[in-house]
């Protein structure tokens, strides 16, 4: 990705948007990278609120762990979905490594 220097340097001051200033034009493939990055922070947002949500049912299910009327499998699967929400954010996590690398 380009600076915002690089991005305005080669255009004029009084704004003239003529071909040449295109950043399609002058950056090959930026809007494609701009949209990748969009997507990639949706997920990464996605799979940090499914984490909250997760962790949210884990605690409500061990509070009622040893309740009156405690259902005996909640809390392991509250733990079981925790940790594949917390597998799937260390996947994402590790993505722009793995493209940097690449």
């Amino acid at each position: 990705m380009p600076t915002v220097g690089e991005l305005w340097e080669d255009c004029p001051a009084e704004y003239d948007f003529s071909e040449k200033c295109d950043w399609s034009v002058r950056f090959p493939g930026l809007w494609g990278h701009a949209f990748v990055n969009l997507l990639y922070a949706t997920v990464a947002v996605a799979t940090l609120a499914w984490v909250a949500s997760a962790a949210r049912d884990l605690r409500d299910a061990r509070a009622q762990r040893f309740s009156a009327g405690a259902q005996p499998g909640r809390y392991d699967s509250a733990r079981y979905d925790l940790n594949v929400a917390c597998g799937y954010v260390a996947l994402v996590a590790a993505i722009p490594i793995i493209a940097a690398l690449a």
